[in-house]
């Protein structure tokens, strides 16, 4: 086995705005994107690596304080808008590319570890030799 460390990855934009949450993808997997791919990703938008693999957005539970702060950050959207979207594209058929809600941050990091092409937002506090942070342009 391998031993794991954090990338470190300059986070100017992201962190220095807001404290409350990261974005992190699989150890190695960390191509930076932009803050307007998030909010097409929060959308429910169609979002692809420059590789041309699907990105796959993972969250935390409704209520979760880095959910909170992610949507309103990124998508400027409260959680009843993201779930009025949410509910919107899932009538018309085009739930397809919307972000998935699991148990918990620490499952969001579990599975941002597993799937290829997903990231997820979790607390900093949760980013470990496991996962690295990315980029926010």
């Amino acid at each position: 086995m391998t031993r794991r460390t954090i990338l470190a990855l300059a986070l100017p934009s992201l962190l220095a705005a807001n404290d409350d949450f990261v974005v992190i993808a699989k150890k190695g997997n960390a191509t930076p994107l932009s803050k307007t791919q998030l909010k097409n990703l929060f959308l429910g938008l169609e979002a692809v690596w420059p590789t041309g693999a699907r990105i796959r957005l993972l969250l935390g539970p409704p209520g979760d304080a880095s959910r909170i702060a992610a949507l309103k950050h990124f998508a400027a959207m409260t959680e009843a808008d993201f779930s009025k979207n949410s509910i919107r594209l899932t009538f018309v058929g085009k739930n397809g590319s919307l972000p998935a809600t699991l148990d918990s941050t620490l499952v969001v990091r579990q599975f941002t570890q597993s799937l290829a092409g997903a990231i997820g937002i979790v607390p900093p506090s949760l980013v470990d030799g496991t996962v690295s942070a990315v980029t926010i342009e």
